[in-house]
């Protein structure tokens, strides 16, 4: 049973409103950098809070947690994975390779069978 099954996250109205509020401030600081007159420095920097505010809010929502706990267990399948030694990738790769090559063999052979047949069939007209 994994970490996201055992433990609920209940997603109340709150929830939502701080996901809301996060979309709405990250909106108001890219419009406020875009269109505002004052200086760079203070526009990149009003960004820069809007930003990471509407970061914390997503966070602090069960969304957010449900995201963090999901990264967190990813990780720990990552770890479990059994990667392939360099010898058993060659070999795959040299397999793809010989499939890729029957395959356009195959294709080559049925277009110009079947360029073949239209001709003879447009010449009998």
């Amino acid at each position: 049973m994994s970490v996201v099954e055992s433990k609920s996250f209940h997603k109340s109205t709150t929830d939502k409103l701080k996901l809301y509020a996060s979309v709405v401030t990250l909106i108001m600081g890219i419009v406020a950098f875009n269109w505002s007159t004052i200086d760079f420095i203070i526009r990149l920097a009003v960004l820069i809070a809007l930003i990471g505010l509407g970061i914390f809010l997503v966070f602090a929502s069960a969304y957010g947690r449900q995201f963090v706990v999901f990264f967190k267990e990813a990780k720990i399948e990552l770890r479990r994975v059994v990667w392939p030694t360099i010898s058993e990738t060659k070999q795959m790769t040299i397999m793809v390779m010989i499939v890729i090559a029957i395959a356009i063999v195959f294709l080559m052979a049925a277009d110009g069978i079947l360029r073949y047949l239209l001709q003879l069939f447009i010449s009998l007209r």
